[in-house]
Formats: structure tokens, C-alpha cells, sequence
């Protein structure tokens, strides 16, 4: 089976996917030579380089192409944003300061749940959704009648 039979037709295209994939391998490539690349530098490139693929390749009709164009520029903007300042985030130790900051987390978890959507089906998505919601809103819940469920230390 000929591995080029899924690239289209079009030869500027074709060498468009051909040129994504090889800045895909030589970015991993590099990094298993580079040493310790930080996590907050290294997986929000990978991301970056990867949604055009979950998103964009071998896709058919004008909707999907458009839904994709738009979730894998939103992706890879605020993943390269994460990337750029890492060592901003990294000193923050895990807390976000600004809405800006919360809106690119936001806009990076609605990118990845809907890229493994579009990759593997609707189960996995759903219940990383179900996991998000009850972390959000989970103590707003209603209490059980046997009493409160939340321990206060004293």
C-alpha cells in the first residue's frame, strides 16, 4: 500500500503536508538530542504541530475544513502563546492570574476534547467533559441526606 495515497492532489498542498510532517519528526527528532526540554516549552509545541494533522488532513466537506482551520489556528496560537511564556507560567506555579490566562485554558481544553472527538469517537471526550464539569461545579452539588460529604480539617 502506497503511504502517498492519502496527500491530495494538488502538488503545493502535497508538499505542504510533506514539509508539516518532516518539521514533525525533526522537531521530536531534536528533542530527544536537545537534553531536558521543559514540559511547558515541549508539549505546547507538540500540540501545535500536531492539531493541523488531527484537524485539517484528509478531511472532506467545507464545514469540517472551515471548523478545523479555525479550532487549529486557535490551538496552535494558544499553544505557541503557552510555549513563548513559560517561564512566566512556570513561576506561577500552577495558578492562573489573569482571564486572559484562564481563556487560553479554556480554549486549549475545547481544542484537544474536540481533536479526540474527531480522532477516536465520542466516549473518551465525553467523560474527560464529565471529569471537567464535576471539578468545576462539583461542590455546588446537592448534599446527600446522610449529611454534608466534605471533610473540614480543624
Amino acid at each position: 500500500m502506497d503511504g502517498l495515497t492519502h496527500l491530495p492532489k494538488s502538488p503545493w498542498l502535497r508538499r505542504g503536508w510533506i514539509g508539516l510532517a518532516v518539521l514533525l519528526v525533526g522537531f521530536h527528532i531534536g528533542l530527544i538530542f536537545s537534553g531536558l526540554v521543559p514540559n511547558l516549552v515541549s508539549r505546547p509545541l507538540h500540540l501545535a504541530l500536531i492539531l493541523p494533522w488531527a484537524f485539517l488532513y484528509g478531511v472532506t466537506g467545507r464545514w469540517r475544513l472551515v471548523s478545523g482551520a479555525i479550532l487549529s489556528v486557535t490551538g496552535m496560537a494558544a499553544a505557541i502563546w503557552v510555549a513563548w511564556n513559560a517561564d512566566m507560567l512556570g513561576d506561577q506555579y500552577g495558578f492562573l492570574e489573569s482571564p486572559f490566562q484562564i481563556a487560553v485554558g479554556f480554549a486549549l481544553l475545547a481544542v484537544v476534547i474536540e481533536a479526540a472527538r474527531r480522532a477516536i469517537g465520542w466516549p473518551l471526550p465525553l467523560v474527560a467533559t464529565l471529569a471537567l464539569l464535576y471539578a468545576f461545579f462539583g461542590e455546588r452539588m446537592r448534599p446527600s441526606p446522610a449529611g454534608p460529604t466534605r471533610v473540614s480539617p480543624r
